[in-house]
């Protein structure tokens, strides 16, 4: 699977796509796209800079992408946002002046690459724990028991978790029990609320816990 150091590298190769990607978005001009291609390049490679320490500092090579959550998902957001704000000043305030970036250069470049920058970090990263999660689906054909979970809360939430990150455990959930009305027919990652405590016999009859 993708590792951190693979991101790494994917990251570098959109960090030049992504801005090209918002040049001709904004154009659609195949003549107009090589008359700022100078000065694309430029941008694009002062881009990677900044989009790479913003990632780094943000931890986004120190991450364990197959258990990605709410937490690595907040992560993205924070670094992306960072470097699209200072691309935003880098353009206005630095490369602009500086002349590497002319006057008529479209101004929503900036703006657009930090939409696609988003959205080509959190692709890759996302189908890390996607890969993971239907690597867990295919295990369960292997699995030896069928567990039934008391509490449809917290902790019965982690217990899911665990069992689907492990799967040589030959452990599979087949539902909750919860005696709480409110959640009654809901489901968490996928595995549902089948009863209460006081259906487990019935429960644990029909799915051969």
């Amino acid at each position: 699977g993708l590792r951190n150091r693979h991101l790494f590298m994917l990251d570098i190769v959109f960090g030049y796509l992504t801005p090209s990607m918002a040049l001709w978005l904004r154009l659609e001009s195949v003549e107009g796209f090589l008359h700022y291609f100078l000065p694309l390049a430029g941008y694009a490679s002062a881009g990677i800079l900044w989009k790479l320490l913003c990632f780094r500092g943000c931890g986004l090579y120190t991450r364990q992408w197959r258990y990605a959550s709410v937490e690595e998902g907040i992560g993205l957001l924070k670094a992306t946002g960072v470097a699209m704000i200072i691309g935003l000043g880098a353009f206005f305030f630095v490369l602009k002046p500086a002349g590497v970036i002319p006057e008529d250069f479209p101004r929503s470049v900036p703006f657009i690459d930090g939409m696609l920058t988003l959205l080509f970090a959190s692709g890759t990263r996302l189908s890390v724990r996607f890969g993971h999660y239907l690597q867990g689906e295919r295990s369960k054909g292997g699995a030896t028991e069928q567990i039934l979970i008391a509490g449809a809360g917290d902790a019965g939430s982690i217990i899911v978790k665990e069992m689907r990150r492990n799967p040589q455990l030959g452990l599979m959930p087949v539902g909750f029990v919860d005696d709480d009305p409110e959640k009654a027919g809901q489901s968490i990652h996928g595995v549902h609320v089948l009863g209460k405590l006081a259906d487990i016999p019935r429960i644990v009859a029909e799915h051969g816990v």
